[in-house]
């Protein structure tokens, strides 16, 4: 027997079924079991309006910002954008309210609204620490 051909979308990319789709869903919610962010996510989302477009940041540029949620080793800050910008640091010790400046833009992804930062280096201090 010939295995199924799977569902195309337009632009010939593969389409998840959808209990793929549910199972992903599922794996990822076992990632972060356990775990909590700081600050649940508000429901319009992480928005700032009137803020800067990310269209108009860009890779490299340093920027400075409050940390608005933390989850595991994943950190987010408010740095005056659209949305807020993140990082990942193993072992931190990062609280909501801190305020982190020298972070330079790594990534930056229009279509998701994910401006991704470089980490702080293991030997520079937090702003008032």
């Amino acid at each position: 027997r010939a295995p199924r051909p799977r569902p195309q979308a337009s632009g010939g990319a593969a389409v998840a079924s959808p209990g793929a789709a549910k199972a992903k869903a599922k794996a990822k919610s076992r990632l972060h079991e356990g775990m909590d962010a700081a600050v649940f996510r508000p429901a319009e989302g992480w928005v700032h309006k009137g803020a800067t477009p990310l269209g108009e940041l860009f890779i490299g540029k340093v920027v400075a910002g409050e940390v608005t949620n933390v989850l595991s080793e994943r950190v987010w800050l408010n740095i005056g954008a659209e949305k807020d910008a993140s990082f990942w640091c193993k072992g931190h010790s990062f609280k909501v309210g801190d305020s982190l400046s020298g972070l330079a833009i790594d990534n930056i992804d229009l279509k998701k609204g994910y401006v991704i930062l470089l980490p702080p280096a293991a030997n520079e201090e937090k702003e008032g620490a």
